[in-house]
């Protein structure tokens, strides 16, 4: 599944994501995914380009948005969700049965 959180503002110390924030008065969301492939596919589908991924920490790979991106991701399928609460999700989940996947509504109302 592939996510979007809801727009920040937050002006770019990097000069080229600067001048594309300026044009959006610097609002962003992040786009990121369950798994780094399915996030590069939905990415490249919605017109970004695979070297505008980030993920330096290793930790946390996404794409920035501007919100004319938001509302495309959006309208192709991304889910609106808080980072913190998918986060927290896949944290219950590896804690509770061992692996990195998203407690989905359905599983806990099964256990």
């Amino acid at each position: 599944m592939v996510y979007v959180d809801q727009l920040f503002r937050q002006a770019s110390s990097n000069a080229q994501a600067y001048v594309v924030g300026k044009r959006h008065s610097h609002k962003w969301c992040h786009l990121w995914a369950d798994s780094v492939d399915e996030l590069i596919k939905f990415a490249l589908a919605l017109g970004l380009k695979r070297g505008w991924l980030q993920n330096e920490s290793g930790r946390f790979p996404h794409f920035d948005l501007v919100p004319t991106y938001r509302q495309r991701a959006i309208a192709n399928g991304a889910v609106e969700m808080a980072f913190r609460d998918w986060y927290l999700n896949n944290r219950r989940a590896e804690l509770v049965v061992g692996q990195k996947q998203p407690i989905t509504q359905q599983s806990q109302n099964a256990g």
